[in-house]
């Protein structure tokens, strides 16, 4: 499995562009709260959440958007 981090200012600007709180972010991509936080703290997240935060966001996978670590990270 995968994992990357997303970039903290481009996540939330795009969060707050759609009028997203992080709870609204983790109920559109069915991910829990704590997720939707670890992802703004740029925090390693598995490549399925950060598809289902992208695609929650209307926007798809950017190199902007997040880095893509190691599998065994």
């Amino acid at each position: 499995m995968g994992y990357v981090v997303m970039d903290k200012e481009r996540v939330q600007e795009h969060r707050e562009a759609h009028g997203m709180s992080k709870r609204d972010l983790a109920g559109v991509a069915g991910i829990s709260v704590s997720t939707a936080r670890r992802v703004e703290a740029e925090e390693p997240v598995t490549f399925c959440t950060g598809r289902a935060v992208t695609e929650a966001l209307g926007v798809g996978p950017s190199p902007s958007l997040g880095r893509v670590l190691s599998r065994s990270a």
